[in-house]
């Protein structure tokens, strides 16, 4: 107020909800989809003169979160047996879950063409590492899901998935 005259504020958007905190313009664009906002604002005084002002604003999606791929537990053939590298691998997981109490994991066995029992020892892996997070590190079985994959391979790998994901 440059004359010392009162004047009167006003904020329009094409969405969202605008509202003045401490002479700031605040947009609240939560519901709104992504997308260009415009808004207005109209600084009037008490003998009717106005100046107005507008700008732009980019609202983008938000990110959806994604499940990755945290580590692979590499075994010998034939073997589900869950030994001291892998165990270390399942501590970080068991860290990370901690840390993370609204995220997941999912362990996925794999096999080798050639190896015996097939899917059940890619099960079989997927489960001794489950079986590891959730009686010596104390993870929730039920935060922990185990399947199989056919791609090849002597491992289960390690997933970590965020809420939302």
């Amino acid at each position: 107020m440059p004359d010392g005259r009162p004047l009167t504020i006003s904020h329009a958007s094409s969405a969202g909800n605008v509202s003045p905190t401490d002479g700031i313009a605040v947009l609240d664009t939560y519901n709104t989809t992504p997308g260009v906002i415009t808004v207005r604002s109209t600084a009037t005084d008490d003998r009717n003169l106005s100046a107005s002002a507008m700008t732009n604003v980019n609202v983008a999606a938000p990110a959806v979160p994604q499940a990755s791929k945290l580590n692979e537990i590499q075994f010998r053939r034939n073997s589900a047996r869950v030994d001291n590298q892998a165990k270390a691998m399942l501590d970080d997981l068991a860290l990370l879950l901690q840390r993370e109490p609204d995220s997941r994991a999912a362990i996925v066995g794999t096999v080798d063409g050639d190896e015996k029992a097939g899917q059940t020892l890619a099960t079989k892996r997927a489960e001794n590492a489950r079986a590891y997070l959730t009686s010596e590190k104390g993870v929730d079985a039920g935060r922990v899901d185990v399947q199989t994959s056919p791609t090849p391979g002597k491992k289960a790998d390690l997933w970590v998935i965020p809420a939302g994901a």
